[in-house]
């Protein structure tokens, strides 16, 4: 039950830390599609 219990520990912030990563990835193309057409306007 122990390893069980950090399996699920595991998977739960890996989970998390995918969000996180994909939100902050999306952030970052949005970002650098404004500049894109600050700089070509």
């Amino acid at each position: 039950s122990f390893t069980n219990e950090i399996i699920v520990r595991y998977s739960f912030l890996s989970r998390f830390f995918l969000v996180k990563y994909t939100i902050a990835n999306r952030s970052i193309q949005l970002v650098y599609k404004m500049k894109g057409r600050l700089s070509s306007a």
